[in-house]
């Protein structure tokens, strides 16, 4: 009787980036494992990558090659939808700076300074608001920082109303002194100055709002602001929205002492001993806002200072008093205040970064 051998099978798989019309095959390398296997290994998925369609090809060396059905492949994703900032605006270098930055390219982003509106949601800040705000946004071009778009009043235009809706953004009364652009950018790294119209004074929120979720390739990832913080509402608070069907590592700092480093001219004017206090949003709860992280001293933890320097924040020394979280946040509204640890006050930095 002869004993038949085992025919070894072997197999190539491809990848279909158009639902399936054309087909290519991959290869091991940063992208694949397993190419040559029973089992592709996809590394480091993107949401791009979501709704590609993976098949593999089987020949046992007689019959040809056999094919499987295609496969889609599902990514998670999560990204920010939103970013503000809410501090005292004062004249000249006093007002309020909110530096924001997008991964792959600028995209459709709706821009607000709001004074006035501020007291429809809350009527105990009546006569704290800056009563006439103005918005500039600033491009960094080569060089530095250039003026690109400016706007007073925002007139009540339909495609702003428009626009603020689809995004969920509240709405502003259409003869308010707020200011409000719809820009398109085409660089990465953008400013929204809020300042007052006559160099007026007071409380004031910039908003900076993804316009166009469908295209996820470009998108807001870092959000920062250099402020006077005082107490109570002259607090410096930040917020974001995360969307998505995902949780989000998040890089949140809250920088005083630091800032000393880059701008010793800033002696004895910083915020000394900054805390920093994360909140999300919870409408189920009678208090609304759940605490859901804080920190006063960083403390030089090594996976802190592996983080800063994976996203390019500047390095802080271990034993400085600045406040730094890391933190996975499931979608949602979230805000970050910082506050002088003994209701001290100063200048401080808030940065909140997207972090891998």
């Amino acid at each position: 009787m002869l004993a038949l051998s085992p025919r070894v099978l072997s197999y190539r798989w491809q990848v279909s980036e158009d639902g399936g019309a054309t087909w290519r095959f991959v290869s091991d390398g940063s992208a694949y494992a397993g190419t040559a296997t029973g089992t592709l290994t996809v590394r480091n998925p993107t949401r791009e990558m979501g709704g590609n369609q993976y098949r593999c090809l089987v020949s046992d060396g007689v019959n040809g090659e056999i094919s499987s059905a295609g496969a889609s492949l599902t990514v998670g994703w999560s990204q920010f939808s939103a970013l503000s900032a809410r501090v005292p605006v004062g004249a000249g270098a006093q007002s309020l700076f909110m530096g924001f930055v997008y991964t792959g390219g600028g995209k459709p982003t709706i821009v607000r300074g709001v004074g006035p509106a501020l007291v429809d949601g809350d009527a105990s800040l009546a006569g704290q608001v800056l009563i006439d705000p103005q918005l500039t946004i600033h491009e960094y071009q080569t060089g530095g920082f250039a003026p690109i778009e400016r706007n007073n009043d925002w007139g009540g235009t339909d495609t702003l109303r428009g626009t603020m809706k689809a995004v969920g953004m509240s709405t502003l009364a259409a003869d308010s002194k707020d200011a409000a652009l719809l820009i398109v950018p085409t660089r990465s790294i953008y400013t929204a100055q809020v300042s007052g119209v006559g160099d007026t004074t007071g409380l004031a929120l910039a908003e900076t709002y993804d316009a166009d979720f469908a295209d996820k390739a470009k998108r807001l990832t870092a959000l920062s602001v250099r402020n006077h913080v005082g107490a109570g509402a002259a607090q410096l608070i930040v917020g974001f929205v995360i969307v998505g069907d995902a949780p989000r590592r998040v890089l949140l700092r809250g920088v005083g002492p630091s800032l000393l480093a880059d701008s010793p001219e800033l002696t004895g004017l910083v915020l000394e001993n900054p805390t920093l206090q994360l909140n999300r949003y919870t409408p189920s709860q009678i208090t609304k806002w759940t605490v859901v992280g804080a920190n006063d001293d960083w403390g030089g933890a090594t996976t802190l200072a592996e983080t800063m320097h994976a996203v390019g924040m500047s390095a802080l020394p271990a034993a400085s008093k600045d406040a730094v979280l890391l933190v996975d946040l499931p979608p949602g509204i979230y805000t970050a205040q910082v506050t002088g640890v003994g209701d001290t006050t100063g200048i401080a930095l808030v940065e909140i970064y997207e972090a891998p």
